[in-house]
């Protein structure tokens, strides 16, 4: 799920169905089908985002290569753009000035992007191989870093070059996590960053670990009480825009769990009444703040 930057539309991959549902946003928060959505596309839809400016919403499919597509700001209604399907994707991060796109690519390489602010169009820039179980991606609030998960190694850094796009492993990546690592965030002060993990291979493994990032080098160190243990098999995890709490969407156990983040330590307190009933099997999580 993606919520648009200006919180009026919500867009939804549908795996099984090839299609994208696209729902205008009102302040309490109901949602109401756009006109034409569902909307079709090549390929089976997995992540999916946004450029900062929400012109351009972008979907990595499992056998359709990176389909791009225009939103309509008055409507929310997609058009895909001219040479879509890009290259393949899998995980997909964003930069905040909407110049750079990363992606993985066939779970073995690290593919980076520049974005045409006119098109849309994604141009080839650059591609590492850091491992072979590599899904998502996640960029740090100020662009320095790009997070790549390795389901089973851990967590892969990169330093961002913001005049070129480029990346440079820094030392001490990748860093260790635990299999099998699902989804990842990063806090809105850059300061911490998140994994959901599940492994149901044998003794089922439910965890949420937590990392410090070292302002100076972007390394990271466990904190200290993690990992923490949410519901059965958490396959998204997200933090709100305010930093205070982080959720996970259990799909095993159908609910969400909720923990207070402490802003010193970034360590996790799950909160009074977690978790919460969700619909069955929740997968993805995103938060949204509405003014009212």
């Amino acid at each position: 799920i993606c919520i648009h930057p200006g919180k009026k539309f919500a867009y939804v991959t549908n795996y099984g169905s090839n299609t994208i549902s696209a729902f205008s946003l009102s302040s309490d928060m109901t949602l109401t089908e756009i006109t034409g959505s569902p909307f079709t596309l090549t390929g089976n839809p997995d992540h999916i985002a946004t450029d900062p400016e929400g012109k351009y919403l972008y979907v990595t499919c499992n056998s359709g290569g990176i389909t791009a597509f225009s939103i309509d700001q008055a409507t929310g209604a997609l058009d895909e753009t001219p040479d879509s399907p890009f290259e393949s994707g899998w995980g997909i991060a964003i930069d905040s000035s909407g110049s750079y796109l990363y992606t993985t690519q066939s779970g073995l390489q690290v593919r980076g992007y520049t974005i045409d602010p006119d098109t849309g169009a994604l141009v080839y820039l650059l591609y590492d191989t850091p491992s072979a179980n590599i899904t998502k991606t996640r960029i740090s609030p100020d662009d320095k870093y790009l997070y790549v998960l390795d389901e089973m190694i851990g967590i892969n850094v990169y330093s961002i070059d913001l005049a070129t796009g480029g990346l440079t492993a820094i030392s001490g990546s990748p860093f260790p996590g635990e299999p099998l690592a699902y989804d990842i965030t990063v806090h809105p002060s850059g300061s911490f960053v998140y994994l959901a993990i599940n492994d149901t291979s044998g003794t089922p493994i439910n965890h949420v670990r937590a990392y410090a990032v070292n302002a100076t080098t972007g390394a990271l160190t466990e904190i200290s009480g993690s990992p923490y243990e949410p519901g059965s098999q958490p396959y998204g995890v997200a933090v709100d825009p305010s930093g205070s709490y982080l959720y996970t969407a259990n799909y095993g156990s159908n609910d969400i769990s909720g923990f207070s983040i402490d802003r010193d330590s970034g360590a996790l307190t799950a909160i009074d009444g977690s978790p919460f009933s969700a619909g069955t099997g929740p997968g993805s999580i995103e938060i949204v703040r509405i003014p009212k």
